[in-house]
């Protein structure tokens, strides 16, 4: 169906009605079947225009609305008037330590407590936390051998989304786990030598 016109016959006291309805059909598939955002990815900063949580969303009935911007046309219903709201994918590059420290760092010899990764959400969601799991800087083969050898960043760092975030992030590949190369550290270990005969 061809939207354009309704824009166009929308009375002027309603042009806020007209600028939200051409943002809502500018984002029509090819298909003309539905609509499809990235949860937080609208264009827009103002709380107005923030997406709802991931999930199918009727928008027929966001049309009747109290300008009645309708009230020329008849909509006819095929069953596909939904607006498809997709998760967030997480890149590597947003996934850091506030201080811009490496997201696991331990010392030579020695297994550190993992501790968490920071991750800024979208759409206002604010700061999340992601645990972390796993790192290449502790795979290591030997009898005794707990750490990789001493470098700065050279390793890989796993985090996982919490089920808080499960609904509407993932990162690549709709996964819940993610390796970060690269942003993982082996610091060097404390040498104590013990002076004797002075």
């Amino acid at each position: 169906m061809d939207l354009e016109p309704l824009f166009w016959h929308a009375s002027r006291p309603h042009h806020h009605e007209h600028q939200r309805l051409t943002r809502l059909f500018s984002r029509q598939s090819p298909s003309g079947d539905c609509l499809f955002f990235v949860v937080g990815q609208n264009g827009d900063n103002d709380e107005l225009t923030k997406t709802n949580n991931v999930g199918k969303y009727n928008y027929k009935a966001t049309l009747n609305s109290e300008s009645d911007v309708l009230r020329n046309y008849n909509v006819h219903d095929d069953g596909t008037n939904y607006v498809n709201i997709t998760p967030y994918t997480i890149t590597d590059q947003e996934v850091v330590n506030l201080d811009g420290s490496p997201l696991y760092t331990t010392k030579y010899g020695q297994k550190d407590a993992f501790g968490t990764a920071t991750f800024t959400g979208a759409n206002g969601d604010g700061t999340y936390e992601l645990t972390i799991t796993d790192s290449s800087a502790l795979k290591v083969t030997g009898e005794g051998k707990v750490t990789q050898d001493v470098g700065k960043n050279i390793y890989d760092t796993t985090v996982e989304l919490s089920e808080a975030m499960n609904g509407n992030y993932q990162f690549a590949g709709g996964v819940t786990s993610k390796t970060c190369e690269n942003k993982a550290s082996v610091t060097p270990a404390e040498l104590w030598i013990e002076k004797k005969g002075f």
